[in-house]
């Protein structure tokens, strides 16, 4: 793209036309103030309302696009108004809602008595234009709050202040913004979610010294935050005191971290706990403790009060009529987890693969419809939901989906939350306090029933969802492999149901998938158990490879022989990074399977060239459509008139091909390549065959519950590619399993763990 113009220059406008977007970028026809024919702009607009008939301000620099012509690119966004002429006052008040006759009334008064439209407004008295109250007051707040917005979101840009949270800043702090920056840079830590290292980027661009009490704060909350994002609901103040320092780059005694601890406490921006056991002092996000504390309390109030419509005696011929007609021959232990699913107030089933969770849920939904209770089948994730249709019949949904959350999606992607792996989101639990559901305690769900498939997926929030958006009265029914691995949110919900002793907890144990006499079914049991597997059978072998380049040259020639055979595989690692990671396996099994050829369509998207073949993962729910986040598909079609992208989903109803067309006008479509995935983002997921590296360099990312859940998504058959001895150390390695909560020391009544400090808000 050729330069026209070296020096960027200020502009103002309105937005005529959005002829692409994405969530960093736009492509927009803006009506420059004082212009008249639209001109094209591209670029960010952090903090601004793009959309059409908005108004914006930017700094921007002219360039010639080989294609499209003459263009602004905007480098800095938004930008202060020097001078306000008044076109540029009548257009900011048109972007801002204000009409053409009250527009038309100003213009004409200011006429009259030789003022300047913006000396008028600022002088906020409009007496003498006859309006009514409310006019004046529409008139003046829109004006007010323009320009407010304006040179508020203009400081955040001037400080330093990432992009993607100024409007989370803006709507946080709001008018007072700048001088509570001023005062404590740090608190963006707090309210925004950025990095320590972030914020304190910021003050040194403000000059604001290091000593700052807030830095030392913000701190210790930024090493609970990171807690939370490594999936505990809770730090230990030993924790604490030790991360500190490092955050700081400082020497910091416990002294003075025990003090800004209990400055936060006090503040009432941190929660303060005992363990009722060891009487560790424990440190808690306000809203993340008041999310396990009402958990425990509505889980122990169920027990009593949701009792169920389905007798002992009728759920009993019930289950026996569908097992007869089906001629399933159900295990005591089966007909038991069945049994208390139909009849008591809270139950958890729970079982490693092929011990016969599935055939326990068809004869769980099979006799809910029977008796006509009305139930809802939930999962944490899209993926799971549509298995979960499918292997009962029924329809089933996001958690995120059944109880219409709003401003949040179960899109939001965060990979896995152990080391090596890339969390993208910077949103901690905190940030989920400010959600709106449709379904809540005010407006409760009418389901009699519900049950949660995938439980090991559930985190601490959505359990809270759960338990909010349901009445005090719906049961609740939770199924699961608490084995895989945890959630990626903070919480080890499944586990803590599980253990707690206050449930009627069913465990299944005997093998039934495939007569018992998988490899990968007595694999998955030996890995469970601690027992290093029979790496040398036909359906779970381990293939020898040292490095990690040679793992990945035996992973592309065996794809290429599954590729070629048309079976169904997908190669997982553990990581991102590295020769035998997530990353550069994509590039090399697709430059290997679907390399560029003469006449095969290429279309950069998000940053990455996909061309027609390519194996990509969808990454955006979507319901209208029918695919959700985690279905794997291939690129079909990549048309350059139309500038569309279709897809082919693997896996439809009826082994069908469901095609699904991104129109690349509107945005980037929500796809990335899928030739390898992460371990943690094929939960909920199965394949007839499995591709998995273990290799001594992926060191503590070598996890039991890790191998475990990589093997367990086989249907037929797993490949191991590297050492026996990083199969040993994977299996012998349960520490990751761990995690602070005190769900499960809760649950039965209320004890010393629940004595922390009230905090402002609700739920």
């Amino acid at each position: 793209m050729k330069k026209v113009r070296s020096s960027p220059e200020n502009y103002t406008g309105r937005i005529v036309r959005i002829t692409y977007q994405s969530e960093d970028f736009r492509i927009a026809q803006v009506l420059l103030d004082g212009k008249s024919n639209p001109v094209t702009v591209t670029g960010n607009f952090p903090g601004q309302n793009v959309a059409v008939g908005s108004w914006v301000s930017f700094e921007g620099v002219w360039n010639v696009h080989p294609k499209y012509g003459k263009q602004l690119k905007v480098t800095r966004s938004p930008v202060s108004v020097d001078t306000w002429t008044d076109k540029k006052v009548i257009s900011a008040l048109t972007g801002n809602g204000v009409g053409p006759k009250l527009r038309q009334d100003l213009q004409v008064h200011c006429l009259k008595g030789d003022l300047d439209l913006a000396d008028f407004l600022d002088m906020d008295d409009f007496s003498s234009l006859g309006w009514d109250e409310m006019t004046t007051l529409f008139v003046s707040t829109r004006w007010r709050s323009l320009r407010t917005h304006l040179d508020a979101t203009r400081f955040l840009a001037e400080s330093g202040v990432p992009s993607r949270v100024v409007n989370r800043v803006w709507s946080t702090l709001g008018e007072e913004l700048e001088e509570k920056i001023l005062h404590d840079p740090w608190v963006l830590v707090r309210v925004a979610g950025i990095k320590f290292e972030e914020a304190d980027k910021v003050a040194e661009r403000l000059g604001v010294s290091k000593s700052n009490i807030g830095r030392l704060n913000a701190a210790v909350l930024s090493v609970i935050q990171q807690v939370a994002r490594d999936g505990h609901v809770y730090a230990m103040t030993g924790q604490v005191i030790s991360a500190v320092p490092s955050m700081l780059k400082e020497d910091v005694s416990p002294t003075r971290v025990a003090e800004a601890i209990r400055d936060l406490h006090q503040q009432g921006k941190l929660v303060v706990a005992r363990h009722p056991e060891t009487q560790e002092v424990l440190l808690y996000e306000p809203w993340v403790w008041e999310m396990e504390t009402f958990s425990a309390a509505s889980l122990t109030d169920r027990m009593v009060r949701a009792q169920s419509t389905i007798s002992q005696k009728y759920a009993e011929e019930e289950l026996g009529k569908w097992s007869e007609g089906r001629q399933i021959s159900l295990t005591e232990t089966q007909r038991l987890g069945i049994l208390r699913a139909l009849t008591e107030p809270v139950s958890v089933l729970t079982g490693l693969p092929g011990t016969g969770k599935t055939t326990a849920l068809r004869a769980a939904v099979s006799v809910f419809q029977e008796a006509r209770v009305p139930f809802l089948l939930v999962a944490p994730t899209g993926i799971a939901a549509k298995r979960l249709a499918s292997v009962t019949g029924a329809e089933a949904f996001t958690v995120h989906r059944a109880f219409s959350a709003k401003g949040w999606s179960d899109d939001d992607e965060k990979d896995a939350n152990y080391i090596g792996i890339l969390n993208t989101s910077e949103k901690t639990d905190s940030d989920t306090r400010s959600q709106e559901w449709e379904y809540g305690p005010q407006n409760p769900h009418p389901a009699k029933v519900v049950v949660v498939d995938e439980s090991s997926m559930l985190d601490q929030h959505m359990l809270y969802r759960i338990l909010s958006a349901t009445l005090p009265e719906c049961r609740l029914v939770f199924v699961g492999d608490p084995y895989q691995l945890p959630s990626v949110g903070a919480g080890d919900v499944l586990r803590d149901l599980s253990n707690s002793g206050f449930f009627p907890h069913t465990h299944l144990h005997e093998i039934f998938r495939q007569q018992g006499c998988s490899g990968i079914v007595v694999a998955a049991h030996d890995v469970h158990a601690g027992r290093i597997p029979d790496t040398k059978q036909s359906d779970f072998m381990l293939l020898d490879a040292q490095e990690d380049y040679d793992a990945a040259d035996i992973i592309v020639h065996l794809a290429e022989r599954l590729y070629d055979k048309r079976i169904n595989f997908q190669v997982l690692s553990p990581r991102h990074g590295g020769d035998a990671g997530v990353t550069a396996l994509n590039e090399m099994l697709r430059m290997k399977l679907n390399p560029p050829t003469p006449g095969v369509a290429e279309r950069r998207v998000g940053g990455v060239i996909v061309r027609e073949g390519d194996r990509i993962m969808i990454t955006k729910n979507d319901y209208q459509n029918g695919v959700f986040n985690g279905d794997i598909g291939k690129i079909h079609r990549i048309d350059y008139k139309s500038k569309s992208l279709a897809v082919h989903i693997f896996g439809a109803p009826d082994e069908a091909r469901l095609e699904v067309t991104y129109d690349l006008k509107k945005g980037t479509p929500p796809i990335r390549l899928a030739y390898a995935q992460t371990i943690h983002k094929s939960q909920g997921q199965e394949y007839d065959v499995i591709v998995v590296p273990l290799l001594r360099s992926f060191g503590r990312q070598l996890q039991r519950n890790l191998i475990y859940t990589a093997i367990t998504r086989a249907k037929k058959r797993v490949f191991l590619i590297g050492e026996q001895q990083a199969v040993m150390r994977a299996v012998l390695n349960n520490r990751s399993e761990r995690r602070n909560t005190l769900l499960g020391v809760r649950l039965g009544g209320l004890s010393d763990a629940d004595s922390g400090t009230s905090v402002e808000g609700g739920r």
